[in-house]
């Protein structure tokens, strides 16, 4: 394991980043930074968490919490390689984990 601040720390290459329950947590200007950081890091893969049913991506403060659609701007990623629905828990319907290539 590394400790690192995925917004500016350079990363190990690897074939692949976990980032669950991550992006819920940042502005959106650091999860755009994570995910350059991840790519300009020779990452190939990102796994992370989206929520289909958000039709608009709100901002937070740092360590403040809501659900992002990353399909919808300031994000736009294209539709994930692959999704899985994670377990519905109450309060966070249509969760999913998906893997993006980089």
């Amino acid at each position: 394991f590394l400790v690192a601040d995925i917004t500016k720390d350079k990363l190990p290459s690897a074939d692949a980043v976990l980032c669950r329950d991550c992006f819920i947590h940042l502005p959106n200007t650091m999860i755009l930074e994570a995910i350059h950081n991840f790519r300009e890091s020779g990452i190939r893969f990102m796994l992370t968490n989206t929520y289909n049913f958000i039709k608009e991506n709100t901002d937070i403060k740092p360590g403040q919490f809501r659900m992002i659609n990353l399909l919808l701007p300031p994000f736009s990623l294209p539709a994930p390689l692959a999704g899985m629905e994670e377990e519905y828990t109450s309060g966070y319907p249509d969760k999913q984990l998906a893997i993006w290539q980089l």
